[in-house]
């Protein structure tokens, strides 16, 4: 009989699944793993993962998940290629690069927004010490030269807006 079922618990070779239509019924499952003729194939299964299972002398979870979301492990110098999904988790114990990484690292937020900031600063006080320097300088027109200065630099603001694109994440 073919059912489906949740996962309840996994080891590397068996699985202990419930079956709703059975009444919630856990049967142990040996995970069957096919094979391409090179390489063995590998289902990276879950605890709550929807599976299909043979219910026979021998109880078996055939080569397929049924789950919104698909997860897979790589093995070490493969490459994998997303053509389309709503969302891609990953995880890189070295190095995560997009395209040929020709454009660098991924700015962190949050040093850039303290290092605006520091540039903020020094060019507030660059602003008032130019100010200042202008008006002590007690040549014939200073005053005009700094209150045009004054003037001119009032009306400039250092702003920025949220930088961050919440749908790419590091």
């Amino acid at each position: 009989m073919i059912v489906f079922g949740k996962i309840k618990s996994l080891n590397d070779t068996t699985a202990n699944v419930e079956v709703e239509e059975h009444g919630n019924a856990v049967y142990e499952c040996y995970i069957l793993q096919p094979s391409t003729g090179k390489n063995k194939v590998d289902f990276p299964y879950h605890t709550d993962d929807l599976v299909c299972v043979i219910l026979a002398d021998r109880n078996l979870i055939l080569g397929a998940i049924y789950s919104d979301i698909d997860t897979r492990d790589a093995d070490a110098g493969e490459e994998t290629i997303v053509n389309s999904a709503k969302k891609i988790y990953a995880k890189a114990s070295d190095l995560f690069q997009f395209n040929d990484g020709a454009n660098g690292g991924i700015i962190k937020n949050e040093n850039l927004v303290n290092n605006l900031d520091k540039i903020k600063t020094y060019l507030t006080a660059l602003v008032s010490a130019t100010s200042t320097a202008i008006g002590a300088t007690g040549a014939t027109g200073s005053a005009g030269a700094k209150t045009a200065f004054d003037t001119a630099m009032s009306s400039q603001e250092i702003t920025y807006e949220n930088m961050k694109n919440d749908k790419v994440k590091h």
